[in-house]
């Protein structure tokens, strides 16, 4: 993972989280020197999917401030960084809903389409794995038997991953 360091206001610590999605497991480093650009995260598995997002901190003696996370950055071990072209227009409708919603995407023919839904908590409500035939992706969900709140939809195909927020009220 590398980063480029502020313009102005330099951090004195970086927090990093890393987390493989291919296999669940997360990683987290809270105190990397703000004059770091990069990070390694070594005995990993090529191919495996990858998620990290980073903040800085300041105050040497813990923190007295720190950053928003910055976005989430995708990328696949061993090649590269998940674009998400055809993701960026995915259209979930309604939302918010009652639970039953519709998503809808281009996706290249002949891929894969992995939806999982989790609330807040990480706890996954939904999972589906999909093998469109057609160019445009258009299914129903229904998560109406879960409670109320937001909730975490993530669609994984073979060139992108994107995460989108539902809300059943």
């Amino acid at each position: 993972m590398s980063w480029d360091t502020p313009e102005s206001g330099a951090p004195d610590h970086y927090f990093l989280e890393l987390t493989n999605t291919t296999t669940g497991q997360q990683f987290q480093w809270n105190n990397i020197p703000g004059t770091a650009t990069t990070k390694a995260k070594y005995n990993q598995n090529i191919g495996d999917v990858f998620a990290w997002k980073i903040r800085g901190a300041c105050g040497t003696n813990g923190t007295s401030w720190a950053t928003s996370f910055s976005e989430t950055e995708y990328y696949i071990l061993g090649g590269a960084r998940l674009e998400k072209e055809e993701l960026s227009k995915v259209e979930l409708s309604p939302n918010p809903s009652r639970g039953i919603f519709n998503v809808g995407f281009e996706v290249p023919r002949n891929s894969t389409v992995d939806i999982t839904i989790a609330n807040y908590l990480g706890k996954e409500v939904y999972s589906e794995q999909f093998n469109p035939q057609e160019d445009v992706f258009k299914k129903s969900i229904d998560i109406s038997s879960n409670a109320n709140g937001i909730y975490l939809l993530t669609i994984k195909t073979n060139t992108g991953l994107i995460n989108k927020r539902v809300v059943i009220q």
